[in-house]
């Protein structure tokens, strides 16, 4: 690399330095916003992944790739915004949508499907909307609720937009249009217009996972009764579920916590979780203890051969 090349690195990464910094100051200052962001990266983060059942039929059809790399195209997508490289923030931004709706395509499909594992094992293309969303039609749980809260015409529209920007639908939203200059700096504008898409792509992953798995609308006391050896995932605790309401309409979360409520799942769930008993302090000291001794005892991995 040439002296000059090292300049122009240094360069940029100066300034999405400086954008970041001035992102998070103007984010300071606006409580709400900054609540916003608070709860979608919590979201993005967490929320999403404590959402995949972790019954072994599920497993077995796709385990938690999609999930997870949706989640770290979150990261990734919410920090470019942050840094002030609008565009690509918006192509993680329709990668987040769209591997979380590969995720919930696969859990969707009968359990002896086995589409899901060849895809994951790079053997299948990843499936296109139309595929998508056909096999999500085919699920008795989307039938329904889907017209009801009108989860494709949403999708459709958030689709556009998003194509808009990842296949640059002329000068508009070209680089120039959308960070008001061919480098990465801090445009309020645009911060903004892109924290509206991440709301609406969270709240329609959201729509998804309430849809397919109405027990994620049950808050249960998971910390109560499991202290540090809670479920794999699958289940939320109220802060969680507050998360997800946050992103639906009251009609919506109305409408689809009375469909909880006479779930299968949901109902027997919520049953066993609040009959156990909580932890007293010496099970949670116990608890420790051991996840002491089995961090104390891990090796490294050795590198995995991809």
């Amino acid at each position: 690399m040439s002296n000059f090349e090292a300049m122009l690195g240094r360069s940029f990464a100066e300034q999405i330095a400086a954008a970041t910094e001035e992102s998070s100051t103007f984010i300071a200052n606006r409580p709400a916003l900054a609540a916003t962001l608070q709860d979608l990266t919590l979201f993005g983060n967490q929320v999403i992944l404590e959402s995949v059942p972790s019954d072994f039929d599920s497993l077995g059809k796709i385990g938690y790739f999609p999930f997870t790399e949706a989640s770290t195209e979150f990261s990734y997508s919410l920090n470019l915004a942050l840094g002030g490289a609008y565009k690509p923030a918006y192509l993680c931004l329709r990668s987040y949508l769209e591997l979380a709706l590969v995720g919930l395509h696969f859990l969707a499909l009968p359990a002896a499907d086995h589409s899901g594992l060849r895809w994951l094992r790079s053997k299948d293309p990843t499936p296109f909307r139309g595929a998508i969303v056909k096999a999500l039609r085919g699920d008795k749980r989307f039938t329904t609720a889907a017209q009801r809260l009108g989860f494709f015409e949403r999708l459709d529209e958030l689709y556009g937009c998003l194509s808009n920007q990842t296949h640059t639908r002329g000068e508009k939203h070209g680089h120039i249009a959308t960070s008001k200059g061919n480098f990465p700096r801090f445009v309020q504008e645009a911060l903004e217009k892109y924290v509206t898409q991440l709301w609406k792509v969270s709240a329609l992953i959201a729509t998804g996972f309430a849809i397919l798995r109405p027990v994620v609308l049950v808050p249960l006391p998971l910390d109560e009764k499991f202290g540090l050896n809670g479920p794999l995932s699958g289940f939320l605790q109220d802060f969680e579920v507050e998360v997800v309401r946050s992103f639906l309409p009251q009609e919506h979360v109305e409408w689809l916590e009375a469909r909880s409520a006479v779930d299968e799942e949901a109902v027997s769930a919520k049953a066993w979780v609040e009959s156990l008993s909580d932890l007293t302090h010496e099970d949670w000291d116990r608890q420790v203890r051991r996840q002491q001794q089995w961090f104390n005892g891990m090796t490294l991995p050795r590198e995995r051969d991809y």
